[in-house]
Order: structure tokens, then sequence, then C-alpha cells
């Protein structure tokens, strides 16, 4: 799941129960130096990725596109072992890009650098 960090936003515990303990989200995320608008991933080293690694250095609008095509494929390697598998089985590497896939809508040139260019840089962080 791919959240982004916001200032002065009640944390919605009634809705959830679970949050009720994370009243102070703005307080945490100050201590950690982590800005608003931060992508964040429900996942612990890609949250770390997101935070630690060259990926602070890119401009915003580029974060927040890579961060969505990190969500893109993590769903898909998550969805892929899943179904090939009958259960989550280990990471998939670059080279499963490569695998016969369905055919969906043609992405532009550019998209594909730009996300190709976003996962060249998990990986070498990896």
């Amino acid at each position: 799941m791919l959240y982004w960090t916001a200032r002065d936003q009640p944390v919605p515990c009634r809705r959830v129960p679970l949050l009720a303990g994370w009243a102070d989200l703005d307080e945490r995320e100050r201590a950690a130096d982590i800005e608003p608008g931060h992508p964040i991933l429900i996942d612990p080293v890609l949250a770390l990725f997101l935070a630690r690694s060259r990926f602070t250095w890119l401009a915003e609008g580029t974060r927040e596109a890579c961060a969505k095509d990190y969500r893109l494929f993590v769903s898909f390697l998550w969805q892929r072992q899943v179904v090939a598998r009958g259960g989550p089985g280990r990471p998939a590497g670059l080279g499963s890009l490569a695998a016969p896939q369905p055919a969906g809508p043609a992405i532009g040139g550019s998209k594909w650098q730009r996300e190709l260019s976003a996962l060249r840089l998990l990986y070498e962080w990896a």
C-alpha cells in the first residue's frame, strides 16, 4: 500500500481503532525527518529505501511518479507469485520482466524509461 505523509491531518482513530496509539503521528514524522508529501510504502524494506536512499535526492514530482511505479511493480510481483506458485514465493529478479505477459495497453517510451530507471535505482540499492 502506498500512502503520502501530510501534516495537521487527524488520525482516523474512530474508523481504525488500531491507530489510537498514533495520535502523535506528526511529531513522530518530524522526529524522523519525514517531510510532508513523503511517500510511504507499507513494507519495512521499501519504506527504508524511500527514506534513506538516493530516492530522496529526486525531484518531488519524480519521487511521486516513481513511488506509484514501485507500488505497481510490487503489486505485480506479489500477484505473479501468488498465481504462479500457489502462494508467496521467493522474490523475482529483473529477469522476470522478460517473461511472457498478457497484452495490455502500450506505454510511451518516456514512461517506460522512467519506470525502468526507478526499478534500477531500487535494485541497485537492494
